[in-house]
């Protein structure tokens, strides 16, 4: 029985290891900066895809990379607040690496004034003792 459990376990880790090798050998990455109009970089934008949910946020010098992308064609997209957002359609290779440059456009936002009113009420108490 002894040498039966070993074959099994044997092939049950022999499998997992070839699953883990297909599971990488289809995914890549996707990397690039963020920059915006002018050529400087954007800190903090949102570059993600949607499907599958996968996403990072640009550094200080506007880089980013997405790691485990789904190998085929994807639609990155990137977005930070006070600026259009952009999009990329791109296909990814598997185990490679492909390149996606964002230049976002600022969009100030127009803010109207919100109007907050408030009408004082008085708490009502009760004095009802129940049995």
């Amino acid at each position: 029985m002894l040498p039966l459990a070993a074959s099994l376990l044997t092939a049950l880790v022999a499998r997992t290891a070839t699953l883990h090798a297909q599971d990488a050998a289809q995914t890549g990455t996707i990397a690039g900066t963020v920059l915006d109009e002018r050529g400087a970089p954007v800190a903090d934008a949102q570059v993600y895809l949607e499907r599958p949910v996968i996403s990072t946020t640009s550094r200080p010098n506007g880089a980013y990379v997405l790691i485990r992308v789904p190998a085929g064609p994807v639609t990155v997209r990137a977005r930070m607040l006070g600026f259009q957002p952009d999009s990329a359609r791109v296909t990814v290779p598997p185990d490679e690496r492909v390149v996606v440059g964002f230049t976002l456009r600022r969009d100030p936002l127009r803010l109207q004034a919100i109007i907050v009113t408030g009408t004082p009420f008085r708490a009502r108490t009760s004095t009802r003792v129940w049995p």
